[in-house]
């Protein structure tokens, strides 16, 4: 049993390191950090390894399992982020909230200035479903939510982002048709990734 785990955790490994970077990557908006998450990731899914589903039909189950894992290391960190700055804050008042290359980037793309005008749940939710192409039901489980709730959010997601889309000034392909799935096609990774 404990080999069949331990194959199964390196076959998660081997399946979708390159993926849970990205997702993580396109969260964080910082490679570096990107891949210290990733490993922390892994690294909790290896501790995890007794509460994972060894069955062969379980394959969906094992992915959503670790998205959520990726999903908690991320909060976790916004979470260490906000309690750090707050802390720095107080004790150092005149520094600058520099460092963040985020918002040069977010200048320069304008699927990431419209992404930016997006609350980070909506953007999680379109990265969810459009780049890592999940199916609600996972979706749902990463979040917390009912598959329902998870097919609204990513709604009300498409329509912020086909306001913001607008409100940047930019105009898609197939716009009348549907303005917000060539930007989804857009946050799909290159088929070799």
């Amino acid at each position: 049993e404990a080999a069949k785990a331990e194959q199964t955790y390196l076959a998660l490994v081997r399946d979708y390191q390159s993926a849970i970077l990205n997702y993580i990557w396109r969260r964080v908006g910082d490679p570096d950090l990107a891949e210290d998450l990733t490993q922390e990731t892994f690294v909790k899914a290896w501790r995890a390894l007794d509460r994972l589903e060894l069955d062969d039909g379980a394959e969906a189950r094992r992915r959503a399992w670790l998205y959520t894992i990726a999903h908690n290391a991320i909060a976790d960190h916004a979470r260490r982020q906000r309690r750090i700055r707050w802390l720095s804050l107080d004790a150092l008042p005149n520094v600058s909230g520099g460092g963040n290359p985020a918002p040069d980037v977010a200048r320069r793309d304008p699927l990431q200035q419209a992404l930016a005008r997006l609350t980070a749940d909506q953007r999680e939710v379109l990265l969810l479903f459009s780049h890592e192409g999940l199916p609600a039901e996972d979706v749902a489980q990463i979040l917390g939510i009912t598959p329902a709730a998870a097919r609204k959010r990513r709604q009300r997601a498409r329509e912020a982002f086909a306001v913001a889309w607008t409100a940047i000034g930019e105009t898609l392909p197939n716009d009348a048709d549907d303005p917000v799935g060539d930007a989804e096609v857009a946050l799909r990774p290159p088929l070799d990734a």
